[in-house]
């Protein structure tokens, strides 16, 4: 069994994206009047806000649920790949695997018994 912090969040990328805020360069450059006007010091804070907040962006699938998701952040199953799959895509991909000789590969999950 997989660990609980390694186990995919399931929350969507929209409502992570409200509560994680990129940081906004736009607003920076109204504040001093100007992309040209900022402070080198402030340029590179905001680079190293940008650098911490796209670190966050790309390992978020491996952030616990937080409590307002209705997720145990401990107990949640692992969905089944290509389980969201719809039935007429996943009968095409089966098909062209045949006819290529490629077979199913074995499920690497131990059903308990």
């Amino acid at each position: 069994m997989a660990p609980s912090w390694l186990k995919p969040n399931r929350q969507s990328y929209a409502d992570w994206l409200e509560r994680n805020p990129a940081p906004d360069l736009l607003a920076l450059a109204k504040h001093y009047g100007g992309l040209g006007r900022v402070p080198e010091v402030k340029m590179q804070e905001f680079e190293a806000a940008r650098e911490e907040w796209e670190s966050r962006r790309k390992s978020r699938h491996l952030d616990p649920p937080d409590s307002s998701s209705g997720v145990d952040p401990v107990d949640h199953d692992e969905s089944e790949p290509g389980a969201d799959i719809p039935p007429d895509i996943l009968k095409k991909i089966e098909e062209n695997m045949k006819q290529r000789g490629i077979g199913r590969r074995p499920c690497l999950k131990q059903e308990d018994k």
